[in-house]
């Protein structure tokens, strides 16, 4: 169905008429539900199963003998049967195709094995075949644009564990800066409230601006020292970590 949307640039609006009822056939017809089809229609000798299959993919169920009626208005015909034997022959296309003007080409693809669907056919004018031969092809040009991705994925992969590990590294350089703000916020909270108690003069947007000073004046003091925590952290430096928590009682 791939093939079918690059070939005919797209399957929004399109007749697609699938021969066969079976898993293939169920398969193609679940890929088909990514486009808006203007109609569906399902052929199979076992009408029961074509019905259910027509049923569940909201399309029309029909007989091998009702195709004369359909075929010419299809856009896309998959050969998807069992038969051992073709059953969309070349004259039997032409016979079909001549009772009706068509304007727009016809794309046949034939999935089945042994194959359904004469190829012969690709000698009507109008009229194009892809087989198990050309999907071939284009399942191995989807590898090779898969394995080129490859070496891009790997070293996506690589940044992100590189950037995790360094991460888990600084874990216990993180939680003593988390233990320092902490305390600072607790002094500075308890400052900030002895400040207030005593200058009972200041609005409250000076207030603010004085809360604001001191949050500032925090964070740029430990700064530089929790940049050197984190890289004790990444050179496995024990020392210096125990040494800032015995510095700033962070020892619990």
């Amino acid at each position: 169905m791939d093939l079918a949307g690059k070939l005919l640039g797209d399957l929004t609006g399109k007749v697609v008429l699938i021969l066969g009822a079976g898993e293939m056939a169920t398969l193609v017809a679940k890929a088909l539900g990514r486009w808006d089809l203007k109609a569906i229609f399902v052929a199979n000798r076992n009408r029961d199963r074509a019905e259910a299959l027509a049923e569940e993919l909201r399309g029309i169920a029909i007989s091998f003998e009702e195709m004369p009626k359909y075929v010419p208005h299809s856009d896309v015909i998959i050969g998807a049967t069992g038969a051992p034997h073709v059953v969309l022959g070349k004259e039997d296309l032409a016979t079909m195709l001549a009772k009706a003007s068509r304007v727009e080409p016809l794309l046949l693809i034939d999935i089945s094995n042994p194959r359904t669907i004469d190829e012969r056919v690709a000698e009507l004018p109008g009229v194009e075949l892809r087989n198990l031969d050309g999907l071939r092809q284009i399942a191995q040009e989807n590898l090779q644009r898969r394995q080129a991705e490859v070496s891009a994925a790997e070293r996506i992969v690589d940044a992100e564990v590189e950037a995790f590990l360094g991460k888990s590294s600084e874990a216990p350089a993180e939680e003593l800066a988390r233990r320092l703000y902490t305390k600072v916020r607790t002094l500075r909270e308890a400052e900030y409230a002895e400040f207030l108690a005593k200058v009972k003069s200041l609005v409250p947007g000076q207030q603010e601006a004085v809360r604001a000073m001191l949050d500032s004046f925090a964070n740029r003091v430990l700064a530089e020292p929790t940049l050197a925590m984190k890289r004790a952290a990444r050179d496995g430096d024990l020392a210096t970590l125990e040494a800032a928590a015995r510095l700033f009682g962070l020892e619990e």
